[in-house]
């Protein structure tokens, strides 16, 4: 009795790993594809304006988007790679806004080797961009990332149009929801994807902030578990 109780909690064990690797995967791939095609586009137009260097600029930074994105054997990777990615990104999209965009990114010490589940960050800068943009505020969105007693500390901040509290309230209580039963509508698809996968990779370890008034902007903080290589 003792060896087939064991046997059991080892599938049952098995199949709860296997069904958080495939929600996660899923989770991996409700990719905006808005973007690929914009950047396309932007590459087309580029191309016509004989703008040679800036279609290989762009060329080069959405290939190694691509390259990292098709990376599916690990959810984690480094902040370090994380954050590069996020810097292709920018490069990208100031294609498509020229100096209308701005994103500052500051990396505190302690920050070297350290692991983080993938694709957490453009999201949010993604929508941070979007809604400064909104506001017609040229302010830059800011990434700061921090080692704070085992905790690693990351906040992506804008001063854009804000949310009300009513809204920050649902995407807390969505963000505790089974993700499976989270939205793929809405506005804030990228922020609850974001939250989606961090919870299912570090579980109750895994805590968040959202700081957002109208007219003034938002900061979300992610607070993650320490982990390194």
């Amino acid at each position: 009795m003792l060896v087939n109780l064991q046997q059991s909690i080892k599938r049952q064990y098995e199949l709860l790993a296997r069904q958080k690797d495939t929600e996660l995967k899923a989770l991996l791939l409700q990719i905006n594809p808005h973007f690929l095609y914009n950047t396309l586009g932007v590459i087309s137009a580029l191309s016509a304006q004989r703008k040679h260097e800036e279609v290989i600029d762009v060329t080069e930074s959405l290939g190694q988007m691509l390259r990292y994105s098709l990376k599916l054997d690990s959810s984690l990777a480094s902040l370090s790679e994380e954050l590069q990615y996020v810097r292709r990104y920018v490069n990208i999209v100031k294609a498509y806004y020229g100096d209308d965009i701005a994103v500052e990114i500051r990396e505190g010490p302690g920050l070297a080797g350290v692991q983080v589940v993938k694709f957490i960050l453009q999201p949010l800068v993604e929508n941070a961009v979007k809604h400064s943009r909104k506001a017609g505020n040229d302010e830059p969105v800011r990434i700061e990332a921090a080692m704070e007693a085992g905790v690693v500390r990351v906040t992506v901040s804008d001063r854009g149009a804000g949310m009300t509290p009513e809204q920050v309230a649902r995407i807390v209580a969505e963000a505790h929801a089974e993700p499976d039963m989270l939205s793929s509508d809405g506005r804030h698809i990228g922020l609850r994807n974001v939250l989606a996968r961090c919870r299912l990779s570090y579980g109750d370890a895994f805590r968040f902030e959202i700081r957002s008034a109208e007219n003034e902007g938002t900061a979300i903080t992610l607070l993650l578990p320490e982990t390194r290589r």
